[in-house]
């Protein structure tokens, strides 16, 4: 039961004189099936703990995955999109500059004849 494994590791780390990490106790709530290997404490960062965890993320409990997945899915389909559109703008503005430069067909037919009148042709 992971009631009671929670339960029996706070005792046993308070035996010890010593705490659970708190990114451990937010992280116990995602999935049943998540593996920790090991906690730190890191001097070059404020003494704060740094903990390796593993997940599945098809195991997140769908609440979490509502609060936490979902908008960050939501978040990349939305600058996908940005990015996208900026892009078609940029060729559709490539596009049309390079029209704009370019000679149009009846300016062309009429500096021939031009040059054809100018050589007696």
């Amino acid at each position: 039961n992971a009631a009671e494994n929670y339960k029996a590791l706070q005792k046993t780390v308070r035996n010890i004189g010593t705490t659970i990490p708190p990114m451990f106790n937010a992280y116990i709530g995602l999935t049943d099936t998540m593996r920790m290997f090991g906690t730190m404490i890191d001097p070059d960062f404020s003494g704060t703990y740094e903990s390796a965890i593993m997940l599945t993320m098809n195991d997140l409990i769908d609440s979490k995955k509502q609060r936490y997945i979902d908008p960050y899915i939501f978040y990349l389909k939305q600058m996908l999109e940005e990015k996208r559109a900026a892009l078609n703008a940029s060729r559709i503005a490539k596009k049309e500059k390079k029209e704009e430069n370019e000679p149009k067909i009846w300016q062309v037919r009429k500096r021939i004849i031009r040059n054809k009148q100018q050589k007696g042709e």
